[in-house]
């Protein structure tokens, strides 16, 4: 036999149909819950923040507090911290 006697090489083997949508349902399958984790991990963490947010303030009843306007931020915080409204 000859170097050229040899059969040609051949692509392989089409995946069935079959196999083929069993990998695209798979595929799928992983996507769909994979986007159902995300979303249930972001409702969760939203509601929470909504809850933490929403939540009734340290005060039980109403109270006015004057904040001049030279104080900056750090001294408006101190400010309404001592008088206990934060």
């Amino acid at each position: 036999m000859s170097h050229n006697d040899k059969p040609p090489l051949s692509r392989l083997p089409e995946m069935g149909a079959k196999r083929r949508r069993s990998i695209v349902l798979r595929l799928f399958g992983k996507w769909i819950l994979s986007l159902v984790l995300i979303t249930a991990v972001v409702g969760v963490v939203g509601g929470w923040s909504f809850l933490v947010f929403t939540a009734p303030g340290p005060l039980t009843a109403d109270k006015v507090y004057e904040i001049s306007k030279s104080m900056d931020r750090p001294a408006i915080a101190v400010a309404l911290q001592e008088q206990g409204i934060i």
